[in-house]
């Protein structure tokens, strides 16, 4: 019985388009209720791992944002687009432990590279990372991507959910200044056309979408004006 239910959730998830996070989780999860109910523990077992959850999973239970590792290969793309642009500040909005942040660090060193991550435990790792790499170039931050200010920084990455796009958008558009780029992992933003697209080639099939909101910002500006002079 537990089986056919990780066989139905498996394709729920695919008939209603669900990320590809939440085949594995409606998948594995009974079978992990079913392992633990067999085994005998202690009930303080469960709220340890409650606090783990919580301590890592922040993002996904609160916003809706999984926690997702770029791949290396995303890391050379990002460092190519960022040297190509002679970018000075970078941020990658929902860090994680820090792989893009750390990876860019590296590769960009006349670049300052911002991380800003939620979940405690993988800020803390990004955090010992930091001091044991010794980052001149990461300012490596604590806090909520939504009450981050974007206006200082010349190319934002995300690599969040489906989710919470729009929403990034509508704070891009609000923020970021002339010139300055929105780069997508693997999520595009609802309704508006990306101004490139760059194939990665990993496992993953990453794709990074790319946008520029002042860009976009001015012709929904200029159509206003045009609309208005038409008399509509």
């Amino acid at each position: 019985m537990v089986i056919i239910i990780s066989i139905g959730g498996y394709f729920f998830s695919i008939y209603f388009g669900r990320p590809v996070w939440w085949k594995y989780i409606n998948t594995f999860f009974p079978l992990l209720v079913f392992i633990i109910s067999s085994i005998d523990i202690g009930s303080n077992i469960f709220l340890i791992f409650f606090g783990l959850s919580i301590l890592i999973f922040k993002g996904a239970i609160f916003d809706r944002v999984p926690l997702y590792l770029s791949s290396t290969l995303v890391v050379d793309a990002l460092s190519r687009i960022a040297i190509s642009r002679n970018a000075k500040k970078f941020i990658d909005i929902g860090s994680g432990t820090g792989v893009v942040v750390f990876g860019l660090s590296c590769r960009i060193k006349q670049c300052c590279i911002t991380g800003v991550e939620s979940a405690p435990l993988t800020w803390l790792i990004g955090y010992c990372t930091k001091l044991y790499n010794k980052s001149d170039n990461v300012c490596w931050l604590y806090g909520n991507m939504w009450r981050t200010n974007l206006s200082e920084f010349d190319i934002v990455y995300a690599f969040l959910s489906p989710d919470p796009m729009t929403r990034l958008w509508e704070k891009a558009t609000l923020e970021m200044g002339e010139g300055t780029i929105l780069i997508s992992n693997s999520f595009p933003i609802d309704g508006v056309a990306p101004d490139s697209i760059e194939y990665i080639g990993d496992k993953r099939g990453s794709v990074l979408y790319c946008y520029f909101p002042s860009a976009h910002k001015k012709n929904k500006a200029d159509n206003l004006n045009q609309d208005s002079y038409l008399g509509y």
